[in-house]
Order: C-alpha cells, then sequence, then structure tokens
C-alpha cells in the first residue's frame, strides 16, 4: 500500500475478503485498520519512524497468527518494499505464502519464487490454491482418524 491511496485498492480489497469469508476463512489483517498515519512529502523523520514502528509491528503480529499470507503484487512498476519484507518474515515463520503477480513480470522474480510457496497470475487463482490446501488439510486429518 506504499504511497497508495486508498480508494485504489478498497475495492480489490473488499473482492479478497468476501472471497475468504465465502470460504469461511478469517483475515487478520483487516483493511482500513488505521494502525498507520498518511505519509506525505512533509512528514517529519521522527513521524515517518513512529509510523514505520507502529506499522510493521502490527504486521509481524499479524503473520505470527496467519496460517497463510496471500500477497497482491499486481500493480506494474510498483515497488513493493513492505509487502517484499513480509513476505520474508512469513517464511521465516513457517507461514504459507501465496502470491498473486498480474499480468507483469513479478511472476519471474527468483527470490520471489524462493519465499512463496505458490506464485499465479490472478487473485481467483491465489484464492482457489489457499481453498485446496484446506480441504487437502482436512483430508488428511480425516483419514488419520
Amino acid at each position: 500500500m506504499d504511497l497508495l491511496q486508498f480508494d485504489e485498492i478498497k475495492e480489490q480489497y473488499d473482492h479478497v475478503e468476501n472471497t475468504l469469508d465465502e470460504l469461511g476463512f478469517e483475515q487478520t489483517n483487516k483493511f482500513g485498520k488505521k494502525t498507520f498515519q498518511v505519509v506525505t512529502r512533509n512528514t517529519t523523520q521522527q513521524d515517518l519512524k513512529d509510523n514505520a514502528d507502529r506499522v510493521v509491528n502490527y504486521s509481524l503480529d499479524r503473520i505470527k497468527q496467519a496460517d497463510y499470507v496471500l500477497a497482491d503484487l499486481s500493480i506494474e512498476n510498483h515497488f513493493y518494499f513492505g509487502c517484499v519484507c513480509e513476505i520474508v518474515y512469513a517464511r521465516q515463520f513457517n507461514k504459507k505464502v501465496v502470491v498473486c503477480t498480474g499480468k507483469g513480470d513479478n511472476d519471474k522474480r527468483l527470490w520471489l519464487h524462493y519465499h512463496a510457496d505458490y506464485v499465479c497470475e490472478t487473485m481467483e487463482q491465489a484464492l482457489k490454491y489457499i481453498h485446496d490446501c484446506e480441504q487437502e488439510q482436512q483430508r488428511g486429518q480425516n483419514e488419520k482418524r
């Protein structure tokens, strides 16, 4: 979300949230949760540091609670500093990482493939993968009984 306007990503986020709800998943990082202040060119260094501490610690707590981390890297020519860091931390925390890259070239990134369990083009593919993983896990638990 770095330097993007709230309205620019709200529609996509709502779609993902609704789909996850339909599949019975709970989101730990709800969109619109006010954990940060808007950063502008006039933001002071101290405000940036305070904001960074708040946002990063909040995100790390959410990652620790998650079973999956779903990252949307589909905007072409966008610098995904925060998302990439979240992906790396998720991998370090042994979380399943699913990445949607869109039609750009992000799907060709070697480091992304190293840290992600699944890389795909569309959000629908990403959500289907998560759903299928959960179904497989359920089958495995049922077979153990």
